[in-house]
């Protein structure tokens, strides 16, 4: 009940602890009940309504999602009451299998833009081995079309010669096409292996705002990882692009470094703390479904477990341990196979 013994509010463990294979909370799950070390055991966990008033679930409105951060940062070890955690069991690992495999094939009668289109700025020069995995990745989940962003000679002579079968395209040249590229292309992936120099930094600024001005645009998926995570913290790119007139849906793909960063970032940019005031310490998953909701996005926390945190509050739990994850790559696959499969399932409605 609420919580395993030995585990506490916000997640430090005891010398020892109870592995529950369910976990009824009172009123809000604890962070604390959602740490790795109790995952492979756990089938079961939920909220138990105790009378105490719960917030709208929709966080439809911009008073909802207010009084939805206000609410994490006064209760550092709550998340939200209405709080939906779901873990994937073994039935759905074998569903979900089975449908994502369907989502790989591409069409006998298809083209390259049914079978997802993706703009991509990742890689370049000692870095370009996240541009490879990230392509490989794309292609081999069934991607049919990709332009990507090459900021130096070398790296685009390289792909050219290597990669024929993709556009690349100068920095400021995927800028001054941008509005015809957004016309055509479903999913925009930036940020693996990308470094972090004035020119990145100049470009990521330009792109998040221009991106902003869009009308009409056929691009809805932006997949966020790696340094361009900070680009969009630092100058609340973010939040001006989920306010934009196109309706973008945005995933996020921190580890818990690059999480820490993003927090960071937020909670000193300006905007926050006048509307906010300066945060205090939350728990991992506090911070997660703070973010995500403060950004409109679906974060989703790369580690041994994999966590989604959606807009709406909710938690989506991948209890499935893999040493395969603790491979230096996996982040840039991920972001890859996220491209393809954003991009395909818009394109399908």
């Amino acid at each position: 009940l609420d919580i395993p013994s030995g585990i506490s509010g916000n997640g430090a463990l005891g010398h020892t602890f109870t592995e529950a294979e369910s976990i009824y909370s009172f009123h809000a799950l604890k962070p604390g009940a959602l740490v790795s070390e109790i995952m492979g055991g756990l089938k079961y966990a939920a909220a138990s309504d105790i009378g105490i008033e719960r917030l709208d679930h929709s966080l439809s409105d911009a008073q909802t999602e207010s009084d939805a951060i206000r609410h994490l940062l006064d209760n550092p070890n709550l998340l939200l009451p209405h709080t939906q955690w779901h873990l994937v069991g073994q039935s759905e690992y074998e569903k979900l299998a089975s449908t994502v495999r369907g989502l790989f094939m591409r069409d006998s009668d298809g083209h390259k833009y049914k079978h997802g289109a993706a703009l991509v700025v990742a890689g370049g020069g000692a870095t370009e081995g996240a541009f490879e995995l990230l392509h490989s990745a794309f292609f081999a989940a069934g991607g049919g079309i990709m332009t990507a962003v090459a900021f130096d000679a070398e790296t685009k002579e390289r792909r050219l010669k290597e990669s024929p079968h993709i556009i690349t395209m100068e920095p400021q040249a995927f800028l001054d096409e941008l509005p015809t590229l957004v016309g055509k292309y479903q999913s925009l992936v930036v940020g693996p292996g990308l470094l972090p120099t004035d020119e990145t930094g100049y470009f990521l600024s330009e792109l998040w705002r221009r991106l902003s001005e869009q009308s009409g645009s056929k691009l809805k998926s932006i997949v966020v990882d790696a340094a361009a995570l900070d680009s969009l913290a630092a100058a609340d790119s973010l939040r001006r692009l989920q306010y934009s007139n196109n309706a973008y849906s945005f995933t996020l793909t921190p580890h818990t470094g690059e999480l820490a960063s993003l927090w960071q970032k937020t909670t000193q940019s300006s905007a926050f703390i006048e509307k906010y005031g300066k945060p205090g310490n939350l728990s991992l998953f506090s911070r997660c479904q703070l973010l995500s909701i403060y950004y409109g996005a679906d974060l989703l926390l790369k580690g041994p477990n994999t966590f989604l945190f959606t807009p709406n509050g909710n938690v989506l739990t991948w209890p499935f341990n893999s040493s395969h994850l603790g491979v230096a790559g996996s982040g840039d696959i991920l972001a890859g196979l996220l491209g393809r499969l954003t991009a395909v399932t818009i394109e399908a409605n």
